[in-house]
């Protein structure tokens, strides 16, 4: 049986913000799931790339407070194979709830999406101190290779070391990965918008890793 190869994990600097888009995209690409979520990124694919790259920029750079992007690459490659990005929370419900004003290329439905993950969040963590996955992308030729599971063990080694519980919100597809890793689901899902695709079944899972 072939091993699978063994991939270093770090942190992102400036110069991995393109790189990291690209992994975005092309996992969004390949999950119907998530172009449910952003249904007019079609209609503007450079606009759409732009927008993350803009964002990973403020990110890396520090402009989203307690926010961070990881990389998973190969020994003798600095190309990106995988990204994680995750938020170090205090407090879940320190900020009262505020309505979702506008989702970047999507609409009413994707609006009250992303407000409902928001109180999904808060149901669960409250005030505990806790990291926040936000993302895990793969890049499509790269799944199944350990990249993933990299991530996860480095921030789960983050959080072990003070403490914290994970919390996130895994997309259909994703969850065995995720229970492989020392996730549980919280008792919680939310059904994913239909959008033009009128498939009404996918839905996310709230789920928690306990500190070790």
């Amino acid at each position: 049986m072939t091993s699978k190869p063994a991939y270093i994990v770090r942190a992102a600097v400036l110069a991995d913000a393109a790189a990291i888009a690209h992994v975005q995209i092309e996992s969004f690409n390949a999950a119907l799931c998530n172009q449910r979520l952003r249904p007019f990124a079609a209609q503007d694919p450079d606009g759409f790339l732009a927008w993350h790259n803009k964002r990973n920029e403020s990110i890396i750079s520090g402009g989203e407070g307690s926010m961070f992007w990881l990389v998973a690459h190969l020994p003798d490659s600095q190309d990106i194979a995988a990204v994680a990005r995750y938020e170090r929370v205090d407090d879940a419900c320190a900020v009262p709830l505020e309505p979702v004003t506008d989702v970047p290329f999507g609409g009413p439905e994707q609006i009250q999406f992303f407000e409902e993950l928001d109180r999904m969040h808060r149901q669960f963590m409250r005030s505990r101190p806790h990291y926040c996955l936000h993302i895990l992308a793969t890049l499509p030729a790269r799944q199944g290779q350990g990249a993933a599971s990299a991530l996860l063990r480095h921030v789960s080694d983050i959080a072990d070391a003070q403490g914290r519980p994970i919390y996130l919100e895994a997309a259909p597809g994703s969850l065995p990965v995720y229970l492989k890793n020392g996730f549980t689901p919280a008792g919680a899902v939310l059904r994913i918008p239909a959008g033009t695709t009128g498939i009404q079944d996918s839905v996310v899972t709230a789920m928690i890793r306990e500190t070790a």
